[in-house]
Parts: C-alpha cells; structure tokens; sequence
C-alpha cells in the first residue's frame, strides 16, 4: 500500500513533466476502492465497492470519461 498523500503528490508531479494522468479520488475507501466500517475495536470492515469505480474503469478502458463517478472526486 502506497501513503495517499505520497501518491497524489508523485502523480500530480509526473503530470506536471506532461504525462497523460487522470487521478479520482474515491473518499472513505481503502485498497482496492473498498468502502468499510469501522467496528468497535477500531479495525476496518469492508461493505462495499465504492460506486462509480466499474464505471469508471470501464470508461477509461473506452478512452472516454465522464464527470462523475459516485462520490469520487477529479484531481
């Protein structure tokens, strides 16, 4: 697992240097853009697939995206 912060700012660099980088950012997730609740003893259980994230995959494989997908947010 790569630090959020650290990711954002290495991608936002290499766009900077021109690369062709598209960053949406899916809140309250953890890898694998797993949506979670946090249980008593504070660990971390996964609900869910975020919404929008298969649409947004399958809209980048077509070369094409949209404005929104679920409550990911465009960097």
């Amino acid at each position: 697992e790569a630090p959020v912060g650290k990711t954002l700012q290495r991608l936002q660099m290499l766009r900077a240097e021109g690369r062709d980088i598209s960053i949406y950012v899916f809140p309250d997730t953890d890898h694998g853009i797993l949506e979670y609740e946090t249980t008593e003893d504070g660990s971390r259980r996964p609900t869910k697939v975020s919404a929008g994230f298969y649409d947004l995959m399958a809209d980048w494989a077509k070369g094409k995206t949209a404005p929104a997908y679920g409550r990911a947010v465009e960097e």
